[in-house]
């Protein structure tokens, strides 16, 4: 099976990016390749950071990698939360990938904790996009209010993090191309992913969420021992202590863009957090303010 999947980064990204390609590649079973294709603009994504992920072709016998330079596609989009210009880079899939039916896109903050033949194998029963809710219980009352003031029902809305796309669904007519030029230029609160929300809006296909596990699932008590994908939403684990964090770090340990000093650090952080926790929880303790807590608890849960 030759599978094509798309990624997208920058410069500051490039060892998260290896480090997930890395966790896709090895938990692939034996006859699986992955058409690796990455999307990027040459004034931010540097050669020398080319050539460090180039360098699992020659590691890994299970894939191809090939990047796209997008140029200055989105240049002038709208940016938020930290979240870069290269997010949109997926709205450009079934323009740039015609030739395959479908497609499978991938956020970089991600482990493949296992192998995703299921999830490549998945029948799109001719919906446009395949992926996971984002609240398929309930999210809060100021994100409901900002969905339903873009009409759209917040427990069908997906995160774009992991999606397939149906290239042959979606090319069938223009559609898609003309609510891309009505869309962009608008300052959503979550960019392309509204974006896509928002223009396959009941042409969605709702898949596991094993396949897109995350800290909301966990809110939300979505309870999987051992997800097929872990996205880190949010705060990242190679930036500070975060939920399966020592996932991440196991797989960039075993990687080739492992550092010793960069790991220790990380350690080294670790303990200076957990030793604050441990601090705090006795100096709560001591001063009775979990007695207080407790007690303003009981009230409301009354």
């Amino acid at each position: 099976m030759n599978t094509p999947i798309v990624f997208s980064f920058n410069d500051s990204y490039t060892i998260p990016a290896g480090v997930c390609i890395t966790s896709l590649l090895k938990n692939a079973k034996p006859d699986l390749i992955f058409n690796i294709n990455i999307l990027y603009s040459s004034d931010r994504l540097s050669v020398d950071n080319i050539n460090k992920i180039k360098q699992l072709e020659g590691i890994f016998k299970n894939c191809t990698i090939t990047f796209i330079d997008v140029n200055s596609a989105f240049k002038n989009e709208y940016e938020v939360r930290n979240v870069s210009i290269e997010s949109y880079y997926r709205l450009l899939i079934p323009t740039l990938f015609k030739q395959h039916n479908t497609v499978l896109y991938s956020d970089v903050d991600i482990i493949y904790n296992k192998d995703i033949s299921t999830l490549l194998n998945i029948e799109m029963d001719n919906h446009a996009i395949a992926g996971v809710k984002e609240y398929p219980n309930k999210c809060n009352a100021s994100l409901s209010k900002y969905f339903k003031k873009l009409d759209l029902n917040p427990s069908t809305y997906v995160n774009a993090g992991i999606l397939l796309f149906n290239n042959k669904k979606i090319n069938s007519t223009n559609i898609y191309q003309q609510k891309l030029k009505q869309l962009l230029g608008k300052k959503f609160k979550y960019q392309d992913q509204d974006i896509l929300n928002i223009t396959f809006k009941d042409d969605i296909k709702y898949i596991d969420g094993s396949y897109n596990y995350n800290i909301d699932s966990i809110l939300q008590d979505i309870h999987i021992l051992n997800p097929h994908i872990i996205h880190y939403t949010l705060n990242k684990p190679w930036n500070k202590p975060k939920l399966f964090g020592d996932t991440w770090w196991t797989y960039y340990k075993n990687s080739i863009f492992y550092n010793e000093a960069t790991y220790f650090s990380y350690l080294k952080q670790n303990y200076e957090h957990f030793e604050i926790l441990i601090n705090l929880d006795s100096k709560l303790k001591k001063s009775k303010f979990y007695n207080l807590y407790y007690f303003i608890r009981r009230i409301f849960n009354k």
